[in-house]
């Protein structure tokens, strides 16, 4: 089951300096996610298998590739094996010499940083893509507001099934009254689902659903 709040960063040993991680948990905390790294779990007996369960259950996967390392592209071919639909490729920029990586991520668009507040940065517009800033209000006077909340809605519905409207504020950082309004658009629209019986309204993709997806 994919933890809706959960982000994966995978990215070499050698890299992943106290700093590193630090930098990298701080921008995760700005938008409420839960940042998690292959080799997590301490219990873990197998850090590989650890890796796939944890990126199988993460709703982002950020990748920092590096040349002549095989292990992030075997997590990349595993996310996109998973059917991921959000993957996000960084990398330090090389100043002299373009980089080679491993072939199965040859032809893949990533962003460079330089130092680690670029890196930082990487991250947190990652994560904007998908998440608000805790609280957050959608302006219901902008299109690109609202235009962003409904792509998420409908990502996030691709990814988990079902969601009442609170699970749905909760992942994204917004208020159930946005939810309602731009959910409301969705079904009239879209063809999104949607059960009143319960104590609150559950959203879901419906299976006749012509929406293509969200990149």
């Amino acid at each position: 089951m994919i933890n809706p709040k959960q982000v994966f960063l995978g990215c070499s040993f050698k890299m992943r300096t106290s700093a590193y991680a630090h930098l990298a948990q701080d921008a995760a905390e700005q938008f409420g996610v839960s940042l998690v790294f292959g080799d997590n779990s301490p219990q873990a007996k197998n850090i590989r298998e650890e890796a796939f369960r944890l990126i199988a259950t993460s709703r982002v996967v950020i990748l920092d590739i590096v040349p002549d390392n095989v292990n992030v592209a075997v997590e990349y071919g595993f996310a996109k094996g998973c059917g991921k639909q959000n993957i996000f490729l960084l990398t330090r920029k090389h100043m002299f010499e373009k980089p080679e990586f491993p072939s199965m991520l040859l032809g893949l668009q990533y962003k460079e940083y330089r130092g680690m507040e670029e890196f930082s940065g990487r991250i947190e517009a990652n994560l904007a893509q998908h998440y608000r800033k805790t609280p957050s209000i959608i302006d219901a006077e902008s299109p690109d507001d609202q235009q962003w909340l409904r792509r998420e809605i409908v990502n996030l519905l691709r990814d988990v099934g079902r969601a009442t409207r609170k699970q749905i504020a909760d992942a994204l950082n917004c208020t159930p009254p946005d939810i309602t309004r731009e959910a409301k658009t969705l079904v009239q629209q879209r063809g999104l689902g949607s059960d009143t019986s319960g104590n609150d309204t559950v959203y879901f993709l419906l299976p006749e659903s012509a929406l293509d997806p969200v990149q």
